[in-house]
């Protein structure tokens, strides 16, 4: 498939561009409420609890690998 791209448009007909919208006063999101919410998505959810399971299993059986 090919594509074709066309050059911008230069003349005076040319729809002039949106202002910059002002800047929102926003409040950043602090890293511990995101850490909380996500932790408890993993342990919340059935995909999260196996998750961490099978993690769990399988770093025990690592570690029992290594030391046989």
């Amino acid at each position: 498939m090919t594509t074709t791209a066309t050059p911008p448009t230069t003349s005076a007909t040319a729809v002039p561009t949106r202002a910059a919208a002002p800047p929102r006063d926003v409040r950043p999101i602090p890293m511990t409420r995101l850490a909380k919410v996500e932790l408890r998505k993993m342990f919340d959810t059935r995909a999260g609890f196996w998750l961490m399971a099978s993690v769990g299993i399988v770093s025990v059986l690592a570690t029992a690998a290594v030391i046989l």
